[in-house]
């Protein structure tokens, strides 16, 4: 079946047309998807916010992991969100987006350094 009028096919069930964009782009390359996703994201954060959005590029550019709180914050909250998009709703993830999730709230967990 087609998928009407202008309207794109879904990725999977839950999957919305950005996540959809970005993942036909990256020519089906979870990695590349999450990756443009992430930077779109970022972009977004650089108008609403680019007081913390140039916080957050020092951090990142300095490798450090010696960040303020909201910078850490922000940062997970990106991170979840990205991969989060990606995740068909109300399916089991497979085992290599588990992992990345156990890694992603192991990071979360630690109290960033001031």
């Amino acid at each position: 079946g087609g998928s009407g009028f202008g309207r794109p096919p879904q990725v999977a069930p839950g999957i919305d047309f950005d996540v959809a964009a970005a993942f036909e782009r990256s020519g089906g390359d979870l990695d590349a998807a999450h990756l443009a996703f992430f930077e779109e994201s970022v972009r977004q954060l650089q108008q609403e916010d680019p007081g913390l959005c140039e916080l957050m590029q020092r951090a990142v550019a300095s490798q450090t992991c010696h960040t303020s709180a909201e910078v850490h914050e922000k940062l997970v909250e990106l991170t979840w969100d990205t991969i989060a998009a990606f995740m068909p709703l109300a399916a089991d993830p497979p085992n290599r987006v588990k992992r990345r999730l156990r890694l992603i709230a192991e990071a979360a967990c630690r109290t960033p350094s001031l």
